[in-house]
This record gives structure tokens, sequence and C-alpha cells, in this order.
């Protein structure tokens, strides 16, 4: 069943409040036009995609092979006396995750003398008990990330601008109705009556215009998250019923898989499970191995060579090392069930308060078809004498309420998905289409 978020009398209001000549006429936007606009044009998000980039292609570089490094000493005085100015470029190639094929040049310069000295070689480095590393990777691509972060800040305040725009033109209905009771009571003399009204109008009025500058400040943000400006903004939003395709255990093992937090902790663990593992096979040992082979350029000279084995051991007990790694796998299983009981909170939350929204939505839908038909009833007596003209706008008034309630009913629920499919690792600009229809 599908509900507007007021009816017309609502949208009288909503005409003459944004449209005075004081103030700009409000511009429509739908949650996907404004989610592509803040696409294309939120600074912060821009400098993260760039950001994002700079990192891959980093990464490209550092992963590819070779790599060249160069150093040079230009000026050096020592004791008194100019040093030759000298230079190094180094070619690292790695051969595999021990060997690495370089390439070394040496140059130095003094008093226009031009000495350069260059060789190639192997170099073999191992260490007998250094752990295994652990590549730590993204469950989700990290744009989805980036994207879903941006996309949940717009629809929250563009959901949070229309609920103050409906609860404004409430008030402005409320304050009408208030006005008409009051000029009622004076007529009758009622004294009493007249100033409790007085205190409810001045109530109203006070809701009138903090609503006002709440809308403003919506604005405002919603201006800076889409890198507009001086934009008054009317949201058109129309969610869709959403049905989960999965229960709560299964939607909890999607929310770990793709927690990025998990991943992290999972690999902290790793790590220290096989750092303990080599601190029992060394026994308190450290052994490390190095080989190197070298030939100067030409081939020329008869290679040198050197192997180097170096074996030391601390002094004090290798059970106090294994002891403290010990701690350090405790803590790091211990982060690793607290990030996952978060996650699973966290989903169960958003579970329980969809069911919550969905109960309430139901008794929202009775107590609106119930106003219908107060209203139809107030209508008919109106006809006959039976009822007056303020029996009447008493009763529209509460029909706008529940209206009111039941699309922000809906608007919890639609901002309630999108966070759960979020921490589930759902793509939301993909899911947009599913969750709200775009004719408004």
């Amino acid at each position: 069943m599908k509900h507007k978020p007021v009816f017309w009398l609502v949208l009288v209001v909503l005409v003459t409040a944004f449209a005075s000549p004081a103030s700009a006429e409000p511009i429509p936007i739908s949650l996907k036009e404004a989610v592509d606009l803040a696409v294309a044009q939120n600074l912060g998000y821009q400098l993260a995609l760039w950001e994002h980039e700079l990192t891959s292609r980093e990464q490209q570089l550092t992963d590819k092979t070779p790599t060249v490094n160069f150093s040079a000493v230009p000026i050096e005085a020592r004791d008194g006396s100019i040093n030759p100015a000298k230079g190094n470029v180094t070619i690292n190639i790695p051969l595999g995750d021990h060997t690495t094929l370089k390439g070394i040049l040496d140059v130095q310069t003094h008093k226009f003398e031009f000495e350069a000295k260059s060789k190639v070689g192997v170099t073999l480095d191992y260490d007998f008990f250094k752990p295994d590393s652990v590549e730590q990777q993204s469950p989700r691509d990290p744009l989805i990330t980036l994207t879903n972060e941006l996309i949940l800040s717009v629809a929250g305040t563009l959901v949070s601008l229309n609920k103050q725009i409906n609860y404004f033109a409430l008030e402005e209905m409320r304050l009408a109705y208030l006005e008409e009771v009051h000029r009622a009571a004076v007529i009758k003399e009622q004294t009493a009556q007249i100033q409790q009204l007085k205190q409810q109008l001045y109530d109203t009025e006070t809701k009138i215009s903090d609503y006002k500058m709440s809308i403003k400040q919506q604005n405002i943000e919603l201006n800076n998250l889409l890198n507009t400006a001086g934009i008054n903004y009317l949201p058109v939003i129309n969610p869709k019923e959403y049905q989960l395709e999965h229960d709560q255990q299964q939607l909890i093992d999607l929310a770990l898989a793709a927690s990025d937090q998990r991943s992290q902790a999972l690999a902290a663990v790793e790590r220290a499970e096989n750092e303990l593992s080599a601190v029992e096979a060394s026994a308190g040992w450290s052994v490390t191995g190095t080989a190197d082979l070298w030939w100067d350029i030409d081939f020329k000279q008869s290679p040198t060579w050197s192997v180097v084995v170096t074996a030391n051991k601390s002094l004090y007990p290798p059970s106090l090392q294994k002891e403290k790694n010990e701690l350090k796998l405790a803590q790091a299983q211990l982060r690793l069930a607290e990030i996952e009981k978060n996650t699973a909170d966290q989903v169960m939350q958003l579970v329980q308060k969809l069911e919550l929204l969905t109960a309430q939505r139901q008794q929202l839908e009775d107590d609106l078809a119930a106003a219908h038909q107060d209203l139809e009833i107030s209508r008919k007596h109106l006809d006959v004498g039976l009822a007056t003209e303020l029996q009447l706008t008493e009763d529209q008034l509460e029909l706008v309420r529940l209206q009111t309630n039941l699309i922000h009913n809906q608007y919890d629920q639609l901002i309630a998905v999108m966070q759960l499919m979020n921490l589930c690792g759902y793509d939301l600009n993909t899911l947009l289409a599913e969750l709200v229809n775009e004719e408004g």
C-alpha cells in the first residue's frame, strides 16, 4: 500500500511557507537524484576517490619489479677537507621470497676526475624462525564502502529534512485550527478556555519557529553534501516495501564476512598465532643466514661470494617471550570476539527495529482507516447540523497527523534497511531502485 506523505491541505501549507517572495521556491529532489549529485560533486567524496586511486597506483608501483633507488652526496666536508662527490644507484629485482638480484653503480668525482664502479650480484636472506607473513585483504571493494557512507549521509539528511517540512506543515495547520477555536472562545467569553488556548497558540508558534530553523539547517547540510549553495530542497521520497531475503543468522554471517574490522582482527589473530609458533620452535634462538655472489659489471674478474649464518639467544628465559606472545594472542582473540559480538548485535538491533516498525505501520494504517471514517461521519453530521466546522477541521488535523506518522514510519524503515544492507556488504547505489520509487 502506498501513502502520500501529506494530502492536499499540507501541500497548500508548504507552498505558502516556501514560495514567499522573500525566499526561493523549493526545488523537488528525489533520493536517487540527490545521491547522483553527491557522487558527482561532493568534495570529500572526490578527495577520498583521489586518495584511493593514488594508494592503488602506489601499491602497483611497490609490487612491480625492478625497484630503483638513487642516493647522492654532492658536497661533504670532514676534518677540514672536501671529500669527493659521490652517488649510488641500486636496482633490486626480487627472484623469490628470500632471493634478490641486485645491480649497483657507484659514481665518484673529485677535481674533475670521474670514477665509476659497478657490480651485479645475487643476495639470499633467510630467517630460520621468522613467522609466516599474513596478507590482509579488504572483504569488499573500498569504493563501495566510500560510496555507501556518502549515500547513508545523503539519505539521512534528505529524510530528516522531509520530516521537518512535514512537521512544520502539521503545526501550521494546528495553528490555524487553534486560532479558530480561540476566536470562538472569545465570542462565547469562555475565559478559562481562552487562557488555555493562548498557551497552546504560543507553544505551537514556538514549534513552527523551531521547525523553520531546523529546515534551514537541514538545507544547509544538504547543500554541503551536494556541493550546492543557497538552494531550498523539497525531498520527494516514496519508499517501497522491501522484504529481507535472509533470516537473522544469515544476515549476521553476511555482516561478519563484509566487516573490515573483523578482517583486520582475523589477520591479527593469525599473526599472533604465527609469532607464537615461531617462538616455540626457536626455543629462544634467532638464526639468520645471508649469502652473496657478486661480479663486476663486465664479468672480467672472478666472482666474490660470502655465506654467513648468525645465531644468537637472549639471556632471559625463553618462556618469558613465549608468555608475552601468548598474551598477545589472547588479546587478539578477545578483540576478534568483541568485534564479532558487536557486529552481530548491530544486525539484531536493526532487525528488531524493522520488526517494530512493521508492527507500528500496521497500527498506523488501522488508525488511519478509522480516521477516514471519522472524517466522513463529521462531514455527514455537518451537513445535517450535528457538527461544526471546527469539529471537521479537528478530524482533518488528526488525519494529517496520522498520515505524517505513517510516512515517517516508512522513512525510518528505509533508513534501517539501508543501514542493515550496508552492514551486510551490499552496494547501496545498486540497491536504491529496489528501495525507493523514483516517481515520488
